[in-house]
């Protein structure tokens, strides 16, 4: 099949195809192996990455800014809580950090998309490959939509060895700059604190360091409960800025993370990566296959995938991002505080419940209209990218 775009074809398919066709074009790989799986998902990571890092670095900051107390009583909006606050950090962020920041600790995430796209892939077809040989089935038959769901789900759970520790770099270096958030000791303190005598948080609160600070002596230790007794509203708890940035880079953040917390540091939040992992690769290839499928059972022309345009692969794909991301967000948000909290927190579930007694439903939600937004274009192009390199660069195996 002629794989090359019309003129009408959208620019990230132009690039895609024309990287195809430049890569050593006389050079063929076998098709379904490891190797071809191992450098088209390494590509198709590195672009896709490209395309949704901004993004993610403000859907980060959003998950990880200090929580809002009076949310859940207030009956903030949705709208209130994911629009306005989302077009607030972009532009507090160009404004105060420069644009700069949106690409803030790339490295470690660029690389590990490479490895988290080929490990993908190649998880996703050994694993298909594994449920022929188990079901007794010819080596090219034709596995059910379950059956693609279970090898997505399980090549998820593969990958989250993977991304968790990148995942923990690049949230502690998208966030620096930002208000540091309480960690679930210091909210629970806050408040038993605020119930007892409100003054203490009005005056003191915690210090840079997410140590408590001792309120001012202003003329007597009576000050205090002068205050409290003279009808003083009580203040939410203050939550510092962090007042720079703490980490020089990738290899900082590494070597402090290593030094301080040991190897299981850098897996701090790997339930919820797992939990998001699994059911989000289920649902992105599952998403992704059933999409494809239609489309070549309504194209009049189309045989197979081979025939499908390259705007239909983007569509099949963004169609796949966006049920990958709703499968079960609020693990992604529970994994990005426990990972950019300053001081160690709870687990899994002590975060989740603290973020839910806050701000209910909504606080579980944070920063996804922005994770929607961006996931549409960037799995769009990891699959387009994918499919087209192995269009042009791989043969049947023999």
């Amino acid at each position: 099949m002629d794989a090359r775009l019309s003129p009408q074809e959208s620019p990230a398919a132009a690039i895609a195809t024309s990287l195809a066709a430049a890569s050593a074009p006389d050079v063929k790989i076998q098709r379904d192996t490891r190797a071809a799986d191992l450098l088209f998902g390494s590509i198709s990571g590195l672009v896709g990455k490209l395309v949704e890092y901004p993004f993610d670095t403000v859907k980060v900051r959003l998950q990880a800014e200090p929580l809002h107390i009076n949310t859940r009583s207030a009956g903030a909006s949705w709208s209130s809580l994911f629009n306005g606050r989302t077009l607030k950090t972009i532009r507090d962020m160009a404004s105060q950090e420069g644009f700069g920041s949106f690409y803030r600790g790339l490295s470690a995430p660029l690389v590990g998309s490479m490895a988290e796209n080929s490990v993908l892939f190649i998880a996703y077809n050994q694993v298909q490959n594994s449920i022929r040989s188990l079901s007794g089935m010819e080596p090219s038959a034709p596995l059910s939509m379950s059956q693609l769901a279970l090898a997505g789900a399980l090549s998820g759970a593969c990958v989250s060895f993977v991304l968790t520790p990148v995942e923990l770099i690049k949230c502690r270096l998208q966030v620096q700059g930002a208000p540091v958030q309480e960690s679930a000791y210091q909210s629970q303190t806050s408040r038993f604190l605020l119930s007892k005598n409100p003054s203490v948080l009005i005056a003191g609160g915690f210090g840079a360091r997410g140590h408590l600070s001792e309120p001012p002596l202003a003329g007597s230790s009576a000050s205090g409960a002068a205050a409290s007794s003279a009808g003083a509203v009580p203040a939410a708890p203050v939550v510092p800025t962090a007042s720079g940035p703490q980490f020089r880079g990738t290899l900082h953040v590494l070597w402090h993370t290593l030094r301080h917390d040991g190897i299981r540091g850098l897996y701090r939040g790997h339930l919820g990566t797992m939990l998001r992992e699994v059911a989000g690769g289920a649902a992105w290839f599952g998403t992704y296959e059933f999409a494809v499928k239609r489309f070549v059972a309504t194209s009049p022309t189309a045989q197979s995938k081979e025939d499908l345009s390259p705007w239909l692969l983007m569509a099949a794909g963004a169609l796949a991002g966006v049920s990958y991301n709703a499968a079960l967000f609020p693990a992604d948000v529970i994994k990005s505080r426990q990972q950019t909290s300053p001081l160690g927190t709870g687990g899994f579930m002590a975060v989740g419940r603290e973020l839910y007694h806050a701000e209910g439903i909504r606080g579980l939600y944070r920063g996804f209209g922005i994770t929607i937004a961006r996931s549409a274009p960037t799995s769009g192009v990891i699959f387009m990218t994918y499919e087209l390199l192995s269009r042009n660069l791989t043969v049947e195996m023999d």
